[in-house]
């Protein structure tokens, strides 16, 4: 009928935009512990065809193990009424072994039974960008170093430490590298960079991480 054929070109389009938008739905069955997982989400994961539903307790070792905690409690919170809905990034490990930064949001919906429809999203790229601006903030593009801004930020951490402490147990080693400049004036900013460089990777090879 028309109306059927309605229905689906609007499901065609639907799951067209989706798929560019690297997005798919899920539907968590809280009580039998069943996770649906819409062919979106199977291709984002990069989940073999047919492999549609798949118990809560395997998606959840497929959070990566420092997002666990934090994305089980953004949707306890939601079960419990403490949230509005359910959302929280985390990485997930592809099929392929790696992981990717996905964005979950879901809802209770539906009587009875508690039931929740979500959506995840790949913010992967997202996710690099953000790590990529954080470490330019706190870090000298010439050699990777920490900065002034991260050097005064762990130096503020360690004051506080050591006044709980009652002790500061660090100190602070000024290095300074002599006739730099005459360096710069006689053989160019290049060979000064070069210069740094050197420096930089001897004094990483010095010091721990």
């Amino acid at each position: 009928t028309d109306s059927e054929q309605l229905r689906q070109h609007q499901e065609q389009r639907y799951q067209l935009a989706a798929e560019g938008a690297n997005y798919g739905t899920w539907d968590l069955d809280v009580n039998a512990g069943l996770l649906w997982l819409g062919p979106g989400v199977q291709r984002m994961i990069g989940l073999p065809k047919g492999a549609a539903v798949v118990s809560r307790e395997s998606w959840t070792q497929r959070i990566h193990p420092d997002d666990r905690e934090r994305a089980l409690g953004a949707i306890q919170r939601h079960l419990d009424g403490h949230a509005a809905d359910y959302d929280a990034e985390y990485r997930v490990r592809h099929g392929d072994g790696t992981y990717v930064w996905v964005e979950s949001r879901g809802k209770l919906v539906g009587e009875g039974l508690p039931r929740i429809v979500g959506s995840l999203q790949d913010v992967s790229e997202r996710k690099a960008a953000e790590r990529e601006m954080e470490h330019r903030a706190f870090h000298d593009p010439l050699t990777g170093l920490p900065n002034r801004e991260l050097f005064l930020d762990r130096l503020g951490r360690a004051l506080v430490e050591g006044q709980r402490k009652g002790t500061a147990e660090f100190a602070v080693v000024f290095v300074d590298l002599d006739r730099f400049k005459v360096v710069n004036d006689s053989l160019g900013h290049a060979a000064g960079d070069r210069l740094l460089g050197v420096l930089a990777d001897r004094l990483n090879g010095a010091v721990r991480a």
